[in-house]
């Protein structure tokens, strides 16, 4: 039987978009810009360097965070 307050979820893609509403968050406090953070080619939008190391270390934590709730 499953407890009310248990749920089923995707680790990686709760981490990962954690990590990116984070960024969104620090782009509008200013803590950088945007362009600082992403990169826009005509295809796709993707991250800087500087973007993607913010968002490994991001993920990481929130990550171990979402595993630490592991029963």
């Amino acid at each position: 039987m499953i407890n009310e307050h248990e749920i089923t979820i995707n680790k990686i893609e709760l981490a990962s978009e954690l990590a990116d509403m984070k960024i969104a968050h620090n782009i509008a406090l200013g803590d950088y810009t945007y362009d600082e953070i992403y990169e826009e080619s005509e295809a796709e939008m993707s991250y800087t360097d500087k973007g993607q190391d913010e968002f490994n270390e991001l993920y990481d934590h929130y990550l171990n965070l979402i595993e630490s709730c592991k029963k």
